[in-house]
């Protein structure tokens, strides 16, 4: 059983005619392909915990009922885009984000995302979990609980 277990539920085919409309969370698989590509185009490695989620559930939106914001797990393919200034991403002012810090969570609105740790790329622990500079997970494991029991409690902290 993995660590992303809580959230296996909510993992959807996207070529299939399922509906999502009732589901809390929802989650599209990714490629071991899709994330080494990414890595690849933007030069960087993206934190093995965000890898081993990205292997077990995927990218998508966590507490898609919140109607203020997107909370959207970003498909690595999106985090390349931000870092080389791709199409949505050309106008986020990136020197906000510190260099051991790599975007991952999409909160909507203008520049609003959440960032991880990337100091240890190898380790699945303690890849922290920063909203603005300030650490509101230990973890990503931790973040996604957090999220699931109480959305953007972050927020509330």
């Amino acid at each position: 059983m993995g660590k992303y277990n809580f959230l296996s539920q909510f993992v959807v085919d996207k070529s299939s005619e399922k509906s999502d409309s009732q589901q809390r969370h929802i989650f599209y698989k990714v490629s071991d392909d899709d994330v080494i590509k990414a890595e690849q185009r933007m030069g960087k490695k993206i934190p093995a915990g965000l890898k081993e989620f990205y292997r077990e559930i995927g990218y998508g939106f966590i507490c898609k009922d919140d109607n203020t914001r997107t909370n959207r797990i970003m498909h690595p393919d999106d985090i390349a885009d931000f870092y080389l200034g791709n199409e949505q991403y050309q106008y986020v002012d990136r020197d906000v984000y510190e260099e051991y810090e790599m975007v991952f969570f999409d909160l909507g609105g203008e520049g609003d995302f959440l960032t991880m740790d990337v100091g240890d790329t190898s380790s699945t622990e303690n890849c922290s979990i920063f909203y603005f500079g300030e650490k509101i997970a230990s973890d990503l494991v931790e973040f996604l609980k957090n999220m699931d029991a109480s959305t953007n409690y972050y927020i509330k902290k």
